[in-house]
């Protein structure tokens, strides 16, 4: 037999058996996701039952996807996610392909695969401690680039939620988006009655749908992978999935968003947050929202186009907002990527600007012990004090629910302490804020320390603030800043302790701000020297 055919018969049978092998993976893996979401039910948290599909997506009579859909979404998804496990292999090896086609493949997969993938990539990229740089930054674009749908779903969808044709109530409506997310996109137009130019927030179709399947069968992996691989049980993969769930659930109503846009204004409302604009909703249903149209341009894509006094405010606003939501509200914006905080562009001055605040849909209400707990952590930080800062640190959960006690509390606190003596001396000594949770959140890791979802909400959230911090104001020592502010937040541990923070906030504040003023000022005249 000649030899080429001896070639060509043997190329053919091994691209059989990688047809089949993958066939085999698709169809096994999609039965398998099947089988483990209808036997592990609906994902539950503590205190809260499953969610009702029905209230979940604003249609009293919507019904649940069934088994149906459920298989035909385990395919989808895994024909989606199989390059990325194919990949692997080539990626655990080596570091050039890992970064040429690993990392494509997994930023790709993410941002094709449905709302829930989406979501998480927009976590992950501001994971930089978690996850590696390179993936970090492909994973960024998922924040207002992701795939957007039809202009005529957009009209249907729109009609649907108004109940007259779309051009009885705007005169002008713009087919293509100004952002895509992965909830939602977003359309500039114009109402009818007023001339008022509007943003008009707009449900992706089916994204109820996919968002209920996707996490039941989120669910049902994490309830396998615990059931058959019990060194996985201190992550709480099923507990995670479930807070998951509920969140996203609450961001695909947009009619709650708009509540909660409300809220924000409210607490924003007073004179001395002038320069922090919020979004006002005109008209809210659970798949469009009509608000105000505000100017500006997100931070991650004008960050280097900004003077260093204006950058400098920027993290000095920032900051003021986080502390505010935290120390007076506990009413917190869950999702404060640099995707949703925007500069407004026109408002820029010498040595500051106008902020804005986007995309409510995720929120996080805290109880006083969680704000407290909080607050204990970061004023230990703040005093270089690591057994004080593990004390808080193992509250950070249901009281009962703390897995790591004894023996292993005990090894978690000398771990800590040893930390803090060497990288985290306090206030006054430069200490690296982000580079301290970093090693404290590995820490945790470690020692199996149990974490609930509103205290990853502000950890999450004060790693992008100092991510920010360290990408427009490195000079800035963010610790440092709010000194004031933490050591009054003592005062908060009981009720009139509480009355009297909420009474000498706006003057400790002003202080803050003045500090913050002055030190921009002297940057800016060192600029023109």
């Amino acid at each position: 037999m000649p030899r080429c055919s001896l070639v060509r018969r043997a190329l053919c049978s091994t691209l059989t058996g990688l047809v089949l092998v993958t066939l085999a993976f698709v169809v096994i893996g999609s039965l398998f996701l099947t089988a483990c979401a209808v036997y592990a039910g609906r994902p539950v948290t503590e205190g809260a039952e499953g969610i009702d599909f029905a209230t979940a997506s604003g249609n009293v009579e919507a019904t649940e996807p069934g088994i149906g859909a459920l298989l035909c979404r385990s395919l989808t998804l895994t024909v989606t996610l199989f390059p990325v496990a194919a990949l692997s292999p080539v990626a655990m090896f080596s570091s050039s392909l890992r970064s040429a086609l690993f990392y494509p493949a997994v930023a790709h997969a993410l941002s094709h695969g449905g709302p829930a993938l989406q979501k998480w990539g927009q976590w992950s990229a501001t994971r930089p401690d978690m996850f590696p740089l390179e993936l970090c930054d492909l994973l960024r674009d998922l924040h207002t680039a992701v795939p957007s749908h039809s202009w005529p779903q957009t009209k249907y969808i729109c009609e649907t939620a108004i109940g007259r044709p779309l051009f009885e109530f705007f005169s002008d409506f713009s087919q293509r988006p100004l952002a895509s997310g992965s909830i939602a996109q977003v359309h500039e137009a114009v109402l009818r009655d007023t001339g008022e130019r509007v943003a008009v927030k707009v449900r992706h179709p089916h994204v109820m749908e996919m968002l209920w399947i996707d996490t039941q069968l989120m669910h049902g992996l994490t309830w396998a992978l615990e059931a058959f691989v019990p060194a996985l049980r201190f992550l709480h993969l099923q507990t995670s999935v479930a807070q998951f769930s509920h969140a996203l659930a609450g961001q695909a109503r947009l009619d709650i968003e708009a509540q909660n846009l409300v809220e924000m204004q409210r607490n924003f409302g007073s004179w001395r947050w002038r320069d922090v604009r919020i979004p006002q909703p005109l008209f809210a249903a659970p798949a469009v929202i009509v608000e105000t149209l505000e100017v500006g341009q997100s931070i991650g894509k004008v960050k280097d186009k900004l003077s260093r006094c204006v950058a400098q405010w920027v993290v000095h606003r920032g900051q003021d907002v986080y502390l505010k939501m935290l120390l007076v509200d506990r009413f917190m914006h869950a999702d404060l990527h640099p995707g949703n905080l925007f500069v407004d562009t026109t408002k820029i001055h010498d040595t500051g600007a106008e902020l804005v605040l986007v995309d409510l849909g995720l929120v996080a209400r805290l109880s006083v012990d969680e704000q407290m707990n909080f607050l204990g952590l970061v004023r230990a930080l703040g005093y270089g004090d690591g057994t004080s800062a593990a004390w808080f640190l193992l509250r950070f959960c249901k009281p009962g629910s703390q897995r790591c006690k004894g023996a292993c509390a005990e090894a978690f606190t000398r771990d800590v302490v040893t930390l803090f003596s060497k990288v985290c001396r306090g206030f006054g000594t430069g200490t690296d804020f982000g580079q301290v949770v970093r090693a404290v959140l590995e820490l945790v890791r470690v020692h199996e320390v149990t974490i609930s979802a509103n205290y990853a909400t502000l950890v999450v959230n004060a790693l992008c603030l100092d991510g920010l911090a360290a990408d427009l104001a490195p000079e800035y020592n963010l610790l440092d800043g709010c000194a004031p502010l933490l050591r009054l937040s003592a005062l908060g541990q009981n009720p009139a302790g509480a009355y009297v923070l909420r009474k000498l906030y706006p003057l400790v504040s002003a202080f803050k701000t003045a500090a913050d003023t002055r030190l921009r000022k002297r940057a800016f005249r060192s600029l023109l020297a």
